[in-house]
């Protein structure tokens, strides 16, 4: 937990610019307070329209990682970015990998 202390990723609200087609996105999300956190999450398509909606709950120092389509729990394969807004401060960032696994990046969230 101290990485994230140090390089001011933490945030109450913020967006994950990319969703990977052609390969993995994988998105993570990090209570890094000492009380519970709702993340209220929305995934949006490029024109801005909103394609889903989801609550999580974070307990205190929890991480949670997973693709968005199981962060969600359906498909949302039309969806471009996700965007987030959090009671608590919380640290989100993704993950992607290409296809062909020449490619590997990971983004905080803006």
């Amino acid at each position: 937990m101290a990485g994230f202390s140090t390089v001011n990723l933490e945030r109450k609200s913020g967006v994950l610019v990319q969703i990977v087609r052609q390969g993995a996105t994988g998105i993570a999300f990090v209570n890094v307070g000492k009380s519970p956190a709702t993340v209220n999450l929305f995934a949006h398509e490029n024109s801005g329209a909103k394609v889903a909606t989801q609550k999580i709950e974070l307990q205190p120092f929890q991480k949670l990682v997973k693709t968005p389509a199981l962060l969600f729990e359906k498909d949302i394969a039309k969806a471009d970015y996700l965007r987030f807004e959090s009671d608590a401060t919380v640290v989100g960032f993704q993950v992607n990998s290409s296809a062909d696994g020449t490619m590997l990046d990971a983004l905080p969230a803006m």
